[in-house]
This record gives structure tokens, sequence and C-alpha cells, in this order.
């Protein structure tokens, strides 16, 4: 049976090996948030922007830009993540996507359905009580009302009928520059509007590979957006590009004992990452072969 990695101190040695290969490589593909490196300036910039939404109810938007593969979607869930511990039960994100939500109305229903769940699990009974409320005295109707606008202002109203604070929301926007083609821009224009006019505190975070996405925007959505923009470049020197490396590769105390966290950690720097793979990256200049070779680094067992 497999322990949890948290919880490994009765297993052997191979199954300590196993657990740490299989921790590294979910972070390495993406199915584990990974850590950030070589974007912590830009990490914090984010974090002051949303800690003025969720403090001060402040209405915010930033898009963050670069190629594929190059940390954006890690730097945000990090912000996030510092977020919940810091702020706990005064926020929420509802995360979008312009490959799965190709429509105004799929992003509505993704939208509607994401606070939907929040409602039912996360908020207190006082506001639930407050949401049902509003709902029975038809101040909210759901995704059938008349317009994106009103849809939207419907759904972010039921946190405003609770006793306590209200709540922010920060909407997440992956591949921002597909929902430009949607017609008229209508749901860019509106949650960039909400974040202006709404009484809750709301906050629009988008990423893109693509670097002319602000030139996209028709100008009615343009003169909405703040103009806040992050550019995100590959490493440019092979120090910040092993920064990223070992920051992944390498173990912690917390999720491992430390003197075999050390023995992994060591064993990469001195045996892999500086030696038997230091004449390889040159071959692999995509991060599909680049993975492939650190894929590779956390083959061999830590003897």
């Amino acid at each position: 049976m497999t322990m949890d990695i948290d919880q490994p101190g009765d297993l052997n040695m191979d199954s300590l090996v196993s657990q740490a290969k299989n921790h590294v490589l979910a972070k390495l593909t993406g199915k584990k948030l990974g850590q950030l490196a070589n974007l912590e300036t830009e990490q914090k910039e984010i974090q002051t922007l949303l800690e003025s939404t969720i403090v001060s109810n402040e209405g915010n938007s930033c898009l963050l830009m670069g190629p594929r593969s190059t940390g954006k979607t890690t730097l945000i869930e990090t912000t996030i993540k510092n977020l919940k511990i810091k702020y706990p039960d005064q926020f929420i994100t509802i995360r979008l996507s312009g490959f799965a939500q190709s429509e105004d109305k799929m992003a509505l229903r993704e939208i509607t359905h994401q606070l939907d769940t929040i409602l039912n699990s996360k908020l207190d009974a006082a506001t639930q009580q407050a949401v049902e409320e509003a709902i029975a005295a038809g101040e909210f109707t759901g995704i059938e009302q008349k317009s994106i606008s009103e849809t939207l202002r419907g759904l972010l109203a039921s946190f405003e009928h609770a006793d306590a604070q209200s709540m922010s929301v920060i909407f997440i926007l992956e591949e921002f520059d597909r929902f430009t083609v949607h017609p008229r821009q209508t749901l860019l224009y509106n949650l960039l509007d909400l974040s202006q006019t709404a009484k809750v505190g709301i906050a629009v975070v988008g990423t893109t590979a693509r670097m002319n996405t602000r030139e996209m925007l028709e100008k009615r959505v343009r003169s909405r957006f703040s103009q806040r923009l992050y550019t995100i470049k590959r490493p440019g020197t092979l120090e910040s590009f092993w920064n990223i490396c070992t920051t992944n590769l390498f173990l912690d105390d917390q999720a491992f004992p430390s003197d075999f966290s050390h023995g992994w950690n060591s064993h990469l720097e001195v045996c892999v990452l500086r030696g038997s793979t230091s004449g390889g990256w040159g071959s692999a200049p995509d991060p599909v072969g680049a993975l492939a070779l650190l894929e590779s680094c956390v083959g061999d067992p830590v003897e």
C-alpha cells in the first residue's frame, strides 16, 4: 500500500524513491502546483493588487502575457494559494478558459455553476439564507435574464445580502485572447465594467500567449481595462534556467525525511544537474524536449 507523501516516515528506501519521483513528476507535468522561480517580483506585485481588492473592495484588472510554459498559471495559482491562507473565506475565485468556454453563454453557465457550488459549500448559513431570500423576492433570476450585464450583476448581488462583510470575487481568465473573438467582446466588457462599478470588490486577471492581446480589445473594453500588463519571459540565462530546474526537482524537509531530502538533492545537484545532462540541454530547446531530460534526471534512485 502506498502512503501519502506527506507522511512517509515508515516507508523503506524503494518506496521513498518511488514517492519522490511521483512527487517531482507531478510538478513537472502540471498535475500538481509547482514552485515559483524567477518570478517573485511579479508575484508580489500581483498579490498586492489582489489584496487591495479583498481588503479595500477595489476593482482591479491585469493581464499576464508570455510564451507558454513560462509560469503564468503557476504565478497566479501561487498567489491565490497565499491569499487563501492570509484571507480565508474573504474572497472566492472563478476560473474560466477561452478554450473551454468558447461562447459567452457557456462562460455564464460556468460562472453560475461555480458560484452555486460555492454558495452550497463555502458560505455561512446567514449568507445562504440571504441569497435564498433575494431569489425568492425576484432580485436574482439566474442565467435567463435579459442581458449578460443583468445576469452578472444578479449573480454578484448575492454576496451583498449578507450581514457580514461582502466577499470579493477574483475572475481568472486563461487564454484571455480567445475571449476577444466573442461577438462584441460582451463578456469581457461586462466583467471589466463590473470591476469598476460593483459594490463588492472584483478583480479580473487574464493570461495569454499572444503579445498583441491588448490591441485586440475593442475601444470600449480597453477603456475599462486598467492597462496593467505583466510580460513573462523565458529564462534568459543558464543560471535562471537551473534555478527553475532545481526549485522543482528538489525535495523539501516538510514532505520527506530531512536526510532523504538532502541525499536526493545532493544527488541531483552533483551527479545529474551539473554532470550528465549539462551537454544535453542544447539539443532540447523546446519545453517538451527539456521535460524529457528533466524526467530522466529523476529516473535514477538515490543510493
